[in-house]
């Protein structure tokens, strides 16, 4: 199953009807808040992979975020993140925003994630890093 965690409930409703429509019926769209502990409402240790995609430029609590991924993610689990790698003709973040990736990599090492390959191909303006939980976190 793939859980979209989504704080705008409109985008909860069209994701969910969209599944529907294409007859799509491993995908649950739930309203939730990822920067708060229990806020997407995943189980302890529940998921096996987790992506962040294009989020953590945008939030506020990076470090809550990682402590949720942290929560629901099991032993051995993945984390993949992709990111904006930089801000460019009026596309992606504003320059202030952009989250470098040595940043990232730094706050999920905080988090007790580690590195599988920081060189997957993410496209001209992007970066992906997959981690693995620490199975002792």
């Amino acid at each position: 199953n793939v859980f979209a965690i989504e704080i705008h409930r409109d985008i909860v409703a069209r994701l969910t009807r969209e599944a529907s429509e294409l007859g799509i019926k491993n995908m649950h769209p739930l309203w939730g808040d990822i920067e708060i502990a229990g806020g997407s409402k995943l189980g302890d240790e529940s998921m096996n992979f987790v992506i962040l995609s294009n989020i953590l430029f945008q939030i506020e609590d990076k470090q809550g975020c990682l402590q949720e991924v942290k929560r629901v993610l099991k032993s051995d689990g993945r984390i993949l993140v992709v990111d904006w790698s930089e801000s460019f003709g009026g596309m992606g973040p504003r320059p202030e925003s952009v989250l470098r990736k040595e940043t990232a990599e730094a706050l999920c090492a905080k988090f007790g994630f580690s590195v599988l390959t920081d060189t997957l191909p993410a496209g001209e303006h992007h970066y992906a890093i997959l981690f693995k939980k620490s199975t002792n976190t």
